[in-house]
């Protein structure tokens, strides 16, 4: 009988000695615990083709593909085993049965060691008998084809670091633009949208290596023109040949044939600007022959006899500008006259003799943080650029941009300047250096005031560099730059994770709830989870409170509680009309009570105020609120949808609370146009209290309005419960006697489209309302279902979720539409919203990349 030897290390090798693919099986490195193996060759891990399943229709070419899916892999290990002796060899088998055996079991490599496969033994080959020296081979099959992470990534919010320095450059063209230009004489004189011609790709690639290599701009003393000829007509036709500067004079030739040049006899070259609003110069010339004209025209008059050449003086006032050149014949000795012309556009590249070279740059603080923090915007929901200008007007701290840059004269002397740009004054003072080669030229800010001083009202800063020209042609040079803003930061409801991995994989976390908390949400976008109850309140006014109107969602009622088509309605919009109807509840029978009109475009939406679909037109459903409820305060509460499956989609709803006069008390507005964002407007009384047009926070709202009157004081509250958009949560405060002195009388809900169609109407529909008087001046704290200190903990792979609450399976709490939450590839922004009342928990996020 052989003696059996456990899994233990005998003689272990070193690790620098084990071979490249070294198996590890469960934890157990199989050259570790028997010397005499050796990995010798692994196959299977390299690019995995498709399952697919195809159709094929009849005598068509090809097929159909159907699905498309990845199927199991396997794993083969090529191995030699050098025994000492039989009863070795036999012992070595017996362990690597036991290593090997059982199911699922987690192996790894050791080219690839932080990530393992979850594969089972499935075949082996039989070595051949009679030998203690064999090579053979034994295979996996990964029935799940993916390689996974070794260990968890981790991810927390980092609210711990308060101030962040965002450093920024070139490397990526995010925003930032460099321009070329000339201008006469020295230092910055033109504005920055003097500056059209942007850098080539090629010259940004110089900027971003930081490698020495530099752009310039340089001053050219020889014109270059690209030449443009245009034929006017059948019997007229001409060409612009050449045109070159020397000793500043501008030396034109061309030809212009016209059969009327045999009674218009004075022919001339005129230079103006480009639109002719302004002549520069005129010179009367002699024709000269043109044999190559004649034969190619012989059909117009005296062709052989057309060229034109002349010598213009080259002024100033012809810089910054292109010029059209003019041939013409005329019946006049001075030029005017009864005439015809044949004109082109030259194009020079540099536009007076000698002009100072400039690189303006373009900086734009917005995207500047957004390049060095990607999602940043989205993370701390700070929507619409005026916004984040204002964001960075109260959180930026300090700012400096560093520019590495020389200047060179054909003389020998070097000058670079820098001057920044002031929206309100013009350009700023001056900075500069005389060294040969790039040195620091540096603009640094204090603080946000000084700051946004230079800063338009696109969130951009210009920064001009130049050479001077006082000493003839020159060059500015520019090696790199870089950018620096001193930023505070705020707390975030959003966590940034990053998956480093090839494969979207389902995130699990962990949370402590802080305070009395309703309800907690967390979504990437597309995916959603919720737990608890969106609405739970944190505590009532109990005393003397009434509910005065609730829906009634039995089926069996219909219409009964609504009045049809008779609301008060915000009238500013285009020819509000309430026509079409609504379906009848008792009739559709749907499992969740709403409010719509799924119906013909006629009988749902009416045809509009002229019959022809024009203007605002559609349902409305309305409650008269019981007499005498003498209702002042109130808090009414909407549950809508706002939906659309496409940006074409467009529609309008209203929430309206009016008098017992039926006069509008307060008003809010959800309204898409086609191809737009969504809007949303609110009314109080006679004021606007909020308007936010085509801003995608209010895409795909699924969700509540809440509207509340406490004395003169109106809050409105509007939240993005369950729609695939942005989870956006908005409180609108306004205080208004004259509207806040009237009694609540009623409400009106009306949904309406604008056009001759219903094809792209929105999914725009009401769920639910009530209206509650409120009189208590005592509150009544109410418990939530999460307490101080709750440890929930929401664990998800690719199919389901599942929830703990304190160790204990909390799978009723859980909503039953919710989804794994996934983190793709690269950076996703994960958003948690929690009751208006609670804290923001604390949370803690794992990912296990994935890899195929």
């Amino acid at each position: 009988m052989y003696t059996f030897h456990d899994t233990h290390p005998r003689d272990v090798p070193p690790s620098s000695n084990l071979p490249v693919e070294a198996l590890t099986v469960d934890g157990i490195t199989i050259e570790r615990v028997i010397p005499e193996f050796q990995t010798l060759q692994v196959t299977g891990r390299e690019i995995l083709a498709n399952t697919v399943a195809t159709l094929k229709v009849g005598s068509q070419d090809g097929s159909r593909l159907q699905q498309s899916s990845k199927p199991e892999r396997t794993i083969t290990v090529k191995y030699q085993i050098n025994a000492p002796d039989p009863q070795r060899f036999r012992e070595i088998y017996y362990q690597l049965n036991q290593i090997l055996g059982g199911q699922d079991k987690k192996i790894s490599f050791a080219d690839d060691p932080d990530k393992y496969f979850v594969g089972t033994l499935t075949d082996a080959d039989t070595p051949d008998g009679g030998r203690l020296s064999i090579v053979s081979s034994f295979t996996f099959t990964c029935f799940d084809p993916y390689a996974y992470a070794q260990s968890e990534d981790k991810f927390t919010f980092s609210d711990n670091l308060r101030i962040k320095q965002f450093n920024f450059d070139l490397d990526n063209n995010f925003g930032h633009k460099v321009f070329k230009g000339y201008t006469v004489g020295d230092g910055a004189t033109q504005p920055p949208s003097f500056f059209k011609q942007e850098l080539t790709q090629l010259e940004y690639s110089r900027l971003n290596a930081k490698d020495g290599a530099m752009v310039s701009s340089e001053s050219i003393s020889d014109l270059k023109v690209d030449l443009q000829n245009f034929k006017n007509g059948y019997n007229s036709s001409g060409a612009l040949d050449s045109a070159k500067i020397e000793d500043d004079v501008l030396k034109l030739s061309g030809w212009h044939a016209d059969n009327s040049s045999t009674w218009r006899k004075y022919a001339y070259i005129i230079v103006t600007s480009e639109n002719i609003d302004k002549e520069f110069a005129r010179q009367q010339v002699e024709l000269v022959d043109r044999p190559d004209v004649q034969k190619a025209k012989p059909e117009i008059v005296n062709s052989g006899k057309s060229g034109f050449v002349g010598e213009i003086p080259y002024t100033e006032d012809m810089g910054n500008q292109n010029l059209r050149i003019i041939f013409r014949y005329t019946d006049d000795p001075e030029g005017n006259g009864n005439y015809t012309d044949w004109s082109t556009l030259i194009y020079p590249n540099n536009l007076y003799k000698y002009q100072a070279p400039h690189l303006l740059v373009k900086l734009d603080l917005v995207k500047a943080v957004e390049q060095v923090d990607p999602g940043f915007w989205g993370k701390y929901n700070i929507v619409g650029i005026v916004e984040r200008l204002n964001w960075l007007k109260e959180n930026i701290k300090s700012a400096s941009f560093k520019f590495f840059a020389y200047g060179a004269s054909d003389d020998g002397s070097n000058y670079v300047g820098m001057q920044v740009w002031k929206p309100a004054k013009g350009w700023g003072d001056t900075l500069s250096h005389s060294q040969d080669r790039p040195a620091q030229l540096e603009t640094a800010y204090k603080d946000a005031t000084s700051l946004f001083e230079h800063v338009d009202s696109d969130g951009c800063i210009y920064i001009d560099l130049y050479s001077k020209v006082s000493n003839g042609a020159s060059n500015v040079f520019l090696d790199y730059l870089k950018g620096s803003l001193l930023i505070t930061l705020p707390t975030s409801n959003a966590l940034d994770v990053v998956n480093k991995g090839t494969q979207p994989v389902p995130i699990r976390f962990e949370l402590t709830n802080h305070g009395e908390n309703g309800y907690l949400s967390i979504s990437n976008q597309k995916q959603a989870y919720l737990f608890g109850n969106p609405s739970s309140p944190d505590g009532v006014n109990v005393k003397k409170s009434e509910m005065i109107v609730t829906t009634n969602q039995n089926n069996d009622n219909g219409l009964k509680q609504w009045t049809i088509n008779e609301g008060v309605l915000n009238e500013w919009n285009a020819n509000p009309a309430q026509q079409g109807r609504f379906d009848d509840p008792s009739v559709i029978r749907e499992r969740r009570w709403r409010l719509r009109n799924m119906l013909p475009y006629k009988e749902g939406w009416g045809t509009g105020a002229g019959g022809d679909g024009s203007g605002w037109h559609g349902p409305s459903a309305s409650i008269t609120f019981p007499t005498g409820k003498n209702i002042k305060n109130f808090t009414a509460r909407f549950y809508t949808q706002f939906l659309f499956g496409t940006m074409r989609a467009h529609g309008l709803q209203q929430f309206n609370i009016w008098s017992t006069g039926r006069e509008l008390i307060a008003s809010v507005q959800l309204w898409k146009w086609f191809d737009g964002h969504a809007s949303v407007k609110v009314r109080i009384g006679n004021h606007w209290a909020y308007v936010d047009e085509y801003n995608p926070r209010w895409d795909n709202l699924f969700g509540q309005v809440v509207i509340q009157r406490s004395g003169n004081n109106y809050t409105v509250t509007i939240e993005n419960v369950e729609g695939s958009g942005p989870k956006t949560k908005q409180a609108i405060s306004y205080t208004d006697a004259e509207s806040a002195a009237k009694l609540a009388g009623g409400m009106t809900y009306w949904k309406a489209i604008n056009g001759p169609s219903s094809n792209l109407a929105m999914n725009n529909d009401l769920y639910d309302f009530w209206i509650r008087k409120d009189l208590a001046e005592s509150y009544v704290d109410i418990p939530n279902l999460l307490k101080e200190g709750d440890k929930l903990n929401v664990n998800m792979d690719q199919y389901k979720v599942t929830t703990d609450l304190n160790g204990a399976s909390a799978l009723k709490y859980q909503d039953i539409g919710s989804r794994p939450i996934l983190a793709y590839p690269g950076h996703n922004l994960i958003t948690f919203n929690y009751s208006a009342f609670a804290d923001r928990p604390d949370v803690m996020a794992y990912i296990r990349r994935k890899y195929l």
